[in-house]
């Protein structure tokens, strides 16, 4: 209790207790697959198809992709039919390589810069990521070198072996190399897309001078002077290259600034002056830029066009200078190189990541000037699509969260609520997603059945499978072709339903409720299905808990989805909305009680907990989600001591019991007439 010595007004924060339940979110879903480009193994947030377009590209041809093209179209149906929040994981293989070239920056004063240079003793052949040498003196971790001649490939050294002159390499390389091929140490501006895959072979570089300044000398400096006194010394820094006594046609004489002095506007320079500088004489400091384009062709057409573009201006080559290139660009991923939150290293390009070829000694003496306008190529860069396996989508786990890959990097997002792997739907990958969302108790897996299967063979799919956590739908979906080899006659091509399915789960849950069945729902953006089930298809399916999709344009009611049961042989689970509603419900009392933990347990505490937990459940009353004409009908909740014993509040244990009384689908209407004759009935049926 504050004390009060005056009299007056006093106003005083009073806590208001514990803050009402809210419910989730269940709309928000995942997906894994394979994508034109984007990061690996990073669940991305999407919020619409244009913007996974923008963070992950287009469609993938399916002739080149094989059983992995489908995401993209998922990721879209998803959108189409009601979805608004998504996270994609990109997945990819080991094998897949990263685009890149390699760019010689010119150095003035190469005496200044020591290379090493050594000589391949044993062939070194692609996929291999050592090489031997005849000695490894000046080479070190943390070094870039080159291999080969003709063909040369820009590789990290991640470890040095003195005694065997093995040296080990960031990635396996790319060529075979004779052993006559000489490793080298080079003044280079690395270049990498920033992610791997095809797409960087489309990227390309162009280089260009830059003059963040220009000035006169305001003193006259004769040779071999290491000073000069400038106008102005705006935009200059430690680090800046600056050209004296040059014209437009003919270069002048250029320093790299060692230090400067504010106060009397007198630089630093090295190498001493070579020539005499005038009073008056222009200086312009030198910088350089990149520009980076994204060119594709469009297969139809064969056409190019960019898509994508930007430009760095005023970039440095010496580490010292506020617009070092690695620094605002971004730096090539190495061991120690930090990593933000989408798996990549920090820096301004969208494109690209760079590395600087010189040791950091050698980079603060050589003076490098960039380049003059030319422009360069990445290549190199594969998906490897044909070694894409089961075990690129399942990934792996980590206690790391940036370590997992996969399937299992999902689990770095606690809002997901539906997630699905479309298209991919052998044993082991459904098997997996289905133990992932029961692990994760708030999730549920949307399942595609296989491409091609009849009635037998969805059967025997649906046999494989007991879970309350998952549901599947068949049969596949049909949309116009969007690579076809004669664009004048558009053919179809089929695709997997689980990302229009759980768009339709999205929607249903933000326009009616998650109670709501996601079933009698118009499927959106599809021209037809892969088979016309008819009802005494579904008499068979549906016993079996298989989802089927119906074409009812003939009484004009379009392409619905008809079923909305889980795969679970439990009849208490037997509904897809009854299961979501639980985990609605459970996800939304486990978030919003928080503040119960190292609260005192007593009985004031039962209370407040059970008053909060009832405001809410009979808020979802209220929406329509229980069954009961009042909330005593449709929910009970205990918290007192007969939910707990002595022992368990001794351990530090609140025990809450809750029930619900879900309401169910109506998947059976039944009509029964009869005729009514002077006040009696005659029953048909």
């Amino acid at each position: 209790m504050p004390e009060y010595l005056a009299p007056g007004v006093y106003v005083e924060e009073v806590d208001t207790g514990p803050k009402p339940i809210e419910g989730v979110s269940t709309s928000t879903s995942g997906m894994v697959g394979v994508t034109e480009w984007g990061p690996v193994n990073v669940p991305t947030l999407v919020t619409g198809f244009a913007d996974f377009q923008r963070q992950f590209g287009g469609y993938l041809n399916y002739r080149q992709y094989g059983e992995s093209w489908y995401l993209p179209h998922a990721v879209e149906g998803f959108f189409q039919n009601g979805g608004k929040r998504v996270y994609i994981v990109r997945v990819l293989p080991d094998t897949a390589t990263v685009a890149e070239t390699a760019i010689d920056l010119p150095i003035q004063n190469a005496a200044s810069v020591t290379r090493g240079s050594w000589t391949l003793t044993a062939n070194a052949n692609a996929g291999s990521n050592t090489l031997t040498l005849n000695n490894t003196t000046n080479l070190s971790v943390g070094q870039w070198i080159r291999v080969g001649g003709t063909v040369a490939e820009y590789v990290y050294v991640t470890g040095v072996n003195s005694t065997t002159n093995i040296v080990t390499l960031a990635r396996p390389l790319r060529a075979n190399h004779g052993n006559t091929s000489v490793v080298e140490e080079a003044s280079t501006l690395i270049v990498q897309a920033i992610d791997p895959g095809a797409w960087g072979n489309g990227l390309q570089i162009a280089t260009a001078p830059n003059f963040l300044m220009v000035t006169r000398a305001d003193a006259a400096a004769a040779v071999n002077n290491t000073e000069l006194t400038l106008r102005s010394i705006v935009g200059l820094e430690v680090g800046s290259a600056i050209e004296v006594n040059y014209t437009e046609a003919v270069a002048g004489q250029v320093y790299k600034i060692a230090a400067i002095d504010s106060t009397t506007r007198r630089v630093t320079i090295s190498p001493p002056v070579s020539a005499a500088i005038a009073l008056n004489a222009p200086v312009r400091s030198r910088e350089f830029s990149i520009r980076v384009d994204l060119v594709q062709i469009n297969p139809l057409t064969l056409r190019s066009r960019t898509i994508a573009s930007e430009t760095h201006r005023n970039l440095s080559a010496d580490p010292r200078h506020s617009r070092y290139f690695v620094k605002i660009v971004g730096a090539i991923r190495t061991a120690n190189t930090p990593i933000e939150a989408d798996g990549r290293t920090d820096g301004e390009s969208n494109l690209i990541r760079v590395a600087d070829g010189l040791t950091t000694s050698n980079q603060e003496t050589a003076l490098r000037l960039g380049l003059g306008t030319n422009s360069f190529n990445l290549s190199g860069g594969s998906d490897d699509e044909g070694n894409i396996v089961d075990d690129t989508y399942i990934g792996q786990d980590n206690v790391n969260p940036q370590d997992r890959s996969g399937l299992f990097a999902l689990k770095n997002i606690e809002e997901i609520s539906i997630a699905s792997i479309p298209g991919r739907t052998s044993l082991d990958v459904q098997s997996e997603l289905i133990t992932h969302c029961e692990l994760m108790k708030y999730r549920f897996a949307v399942l595609d059945s296989q491409l091609g299967d009849r009635l037998a063979e969805v059967q025997e799919q649906r046999g494989l499978y007991d879970t309350k956590y998952a549901a599947l739908y068949y049969p596949w979906l049909r949309i116009p072709d969007p690579f076809p080899d004669n664009p004048q006659v558009r053919g179809t091509v089929l695709i997997p339903p689980s990302g229009h399915a759980i768009g339709i789960y999205a929607r249903s849950d933000i326009d009616r409720g998650v109670h709501k069945a996601p079933a009698n729902e118009v499927i959106r953006g599809i021209s037809d299905l892969e088979f016309k089930l008819m009802k005494e298809e579904q008499d068979i399916l549906n016993p079996r808990n298989i989802n089927v999709l119906r074409n009812f344009r003939e009484d004009n009611r379009g392409l619905r989805v008809w079923g909305a049961r889980t795969l679970s042989s439990d009849p208490d689970w037997k509904y897809i909305n009854v299961r979501r509603l639980f985990i609605f419900i459970e996800k939304s009392i486990d978030r919003g009680t928080q503040w119960v933990v190292f609260e005192p347990n007593d009985e004031p505490l039962w209370q407040r907990v059970k008053r909060v937990i009832t405001a809410f459940l009979t808020q979802v009353w209220r929406d329509g989600a229980l069954m009961g004409r009042t909330p005593e009908e449709a929910f009970f909740v205990k918290c007192d001591r007969t939910t707990m014993t002595q022992n368990d509040i001794d351990n530090g244990r609140l025990i809450v019991q809750v029930g619900i009384a879900p309401v169910k689908p109506a998947e059976f209407v039944i009509f029964r007439i009869g005729q009514w004759v002077g006040g009696s009935s005659v029953e048909e049926g």
